[in-house]
């Protein structure tokens, strides 16, 4: 369980989702009251984070997660975990908590999702819970390298606590200059 996992867990338990919290070292025992709670636990925290954190940062006109767009003449849409916009300006985040997120196929889909709705105006986030210094260097430099091509702004467990103030600077000010 990530640390930012653990520090939700007296509010978890407040709002109803578990009633008993057993730590031993460090594993923890969850006693579950509520179906959503796993939803919650296996990623969609991070969604939640994500949208606080777009919230705090004060300057988007509009933010929603867990956002789903029609694909056109198709029954099935695509999921955008979190969305602002800002100006004229659209944000799209694609927010992974699991155990291995530094996949490529999470950037192809967050890449195709934003040619399809604005190509490179979109400002393209991977948020991520886990750390870039648990995982393997030459990995990581691999993803970061396949992110940079795609022009998307990798945020690691690491930079969490700073996530309201990269929102506003990828949204004012863009790493990768929209042409």
């Amino acid at each position: 369980m990530t640390p930012v996992t653990q520090q939700w867990l007296p509010a978890i338990q407040q709002a109803g989702f578990i009633d008993q919290i057993q730590q031993s070292h460090h594993l923890y025992n969850l006693h579950q009251v509520d179906q959503n709670f796993w939803k919650f636990v296996d990623g969609q925290w991070l969604e939640l984070f994500g949208y606080d954190a777009a919230k705090q940062a004060g300057c988007f006109d509009d933010v929603c997660y867990n956002l789903a767009i029609p694909i056109p003449n198709q029954n099935a849409t695509n999921q955008i975990d979190l969305a602002a916009t800002y100006a004229a300006s659209l944000l799209i985040a694609e927010c992974k908590a699991e155990e291995e997120p530094f996949k490529t196929a999470h950037l192809d889909k967050l890449s195709a999702i934003a040619n399809m709705i604005g190509g490179s105006f979109v400002v393209k986030l991977f948020i991520t819970a886990r750390s870039r210094r648990k995982t393997d260097p030459r990995h990581m430099n691999s993803f970061l390298d396949q992110a940079k091509a795609r022009q998307i702004v990798v945020v690691t467990g690491e930079q969490l606590p700073d996530l309201a103030t990269i929102l506003k600077q990828e949204t004012q000010q863009p790493t990768y200059a929209r042409v």
